[in-house]
């Protein structure tokens, strides 16, 4: 029993001492050296497109929209990635790197891929990356109580409410950067209907 105390209690410092460092603001340098950094790994995985006209249009169609951010000072990065898989798919980075897979902008008419890029720099430009990271974090200081002393079944059960937690967050980004990115579209000119 003085042990299960002892180790609550050395948890609880350990939320104590990290909360700081969670709670702490993530700074625009430091959201676009996250984004450089996770951009390098994307690239080893997932090539730049040699299609010349894929890679200029997109930086063009993303030169329209970000006018209309609510973060002008975040320095979007817009490219086109082969996937051997022939994925549809487009993805955005914390800093404002932004990826379609040639696949994506093949099939898309101009102004369904201004809605999709739009949906995309607003995921950037509501920082819905950062944010989810920091909560996750944040959860997981407060539930490592829970891990600790209910073992396996504590990190189950960890797994399982993160989950939940992560899927709930998620549906709701998703639903901001779709209305905001309809309005970002529609104010650069698009019709994204």
């Amino acid at each position: 029993m003085a042990l299960k105390r002892a180790i609550t209690v050395l948890s609880i410092l350990v939320i104590l001492a990290a909360w700081p460092g969670v709670c702490q603001a993530v700074s625009i340098a430091q959201e676009i050296k996250i984004g450089q950094e996770t951009s390098k790994l994307i690239l080893k995985e997932m090539p730049l497109s040699e299609e010349q006209s894929y890679q200029d249009g997109i930086t063009a169609l993303g030169s329209k929209l970000t006018p209309f951010v609510s973060r002008p000072e975040i320095p979007y990065n817009f490219a086109v990635v082969t996937d051997s898989r022939n994925t549809i798919n487009a993805f955005a980075l914390p800093g404002g790197y932004i990826y379609f897979t040639e696949h994506m902008w093949r099939i898309l008419t101009p102004d369904e891929r201004a809605a999709v890029l739009a949906h995309e720099i607003t995921h950037c430009d509501l920082r819905h990356g950062i944010d989810a990271n920091i909560k996750q974090q944040q959860r997981m200081l407060w539930t490592l109580p829970l891990i600790v002393l209910g073992g396996a079944a504590g990190a189950d059960a960890w797994v399982w409410g993160n989950m939940i937690v992560n899927a709930r967050y998620s549906r709701k980004m998703e639903r901001e950067a779709d209305e905001n990115g309809i309005r970002l579209a529609t104010k650069a000119g698009f019709n994204p209907a």
